[in-house]
């Protein structure tokens, strides 16, 4: 199911027939497709041994039973908001945010396939006409699963997350003062000033002109 439907999430007890909850996690991360789906997992089992197993196997959090189902709420929207802000570590210009490891499970092929698709759209990012379809098939994925993918490690669309990274490299050309205001439009992919002066403006609360001023008053 898990690999059909790509849920946002997963909540499974620890005990069940045909396979238990560690051997569940164990195989979904070890899936390139499913390896990014944050698993909470709930057992009566409250010794150290177990919990650390669980873990060990990739899972997310840990919930003793019987539970407050407020804190599963809290900790179900706290995964996921880590999840939509691990984008930050991959597209942020000026110093890589840190996620809180000890909090969320990361796998190694995650983390490479942000890097690949932030490093494939980096290469093309002066090319107006650059389409999704180029980063997934590069991915080796399909596009339902690509898509579904990305949104759940970054909380955006793909066409949003180009944008996220187009605008985050123009606020960097514009404060290296290197190029004019239209340069740096056409070099991060936008033909069109004033869409460029729209978008950048949406992002940033500013005209790019602004961004410069205010760039050039600071101390």
């Amino acid at each position: 199911m898990a690999e059909k439907v790509l849920p946002d999430l997963i909540i499974s007890d620890l005990m069940m027939p045909e396979m238990d909850g560690i051997e569940m996690t164990d195989k979904l991360r070890n899936n390139f497709a499913t390896s990014h789906i944050p698993i909470i997992l709930l057992t009566s089992r409250s010794s150290i041994e177990s919990r650390l197993e669980g873990l060990k196997y990739g899972a997310d959090d840990y919930i003793i039973k019987p539970f407050d189902s407020d804190y599963l709420v809290a900790r179900i929207k706290n995964l996921l908001d880590l999840r939509k802000n691990l984008y930050l570590k991959f597209t942020g210009q000026v110093r890589i945010i840190d996620i809180p490891t000890n909090t969320i499970a990361v796998t190694d092929k995650d983390e490479a396939f942000l890097k690949s698709v932030t490093s494939i759209i980096e290469e093309n990012l002066d090319k107006s006409s650059f389409q999704i379809e180029s980063i997934v098939k590069e991915t080796g994925l399909s596009r339902t699963n690509f898509f579904k993918k990305l949104k759940s490690l970054t909380g955006l669309a793909p066409i949003e997350f180009v944008n996220e990274i187009r605008l985050k490299k123009a606020a960097a050309f514009i404060e290296s003062k290197e190029y004019t205001i239209s340069e740096v439009a056409y070099k991060v992919g936008f033909n069109d000033a004033g869409y460029f002066t729209k978008c950048f403006k949406e992002k940033y609360g500013c005209t790019p002109s602004n961004y410069l001023k205010g760039k050039n008053t600071e101390k």
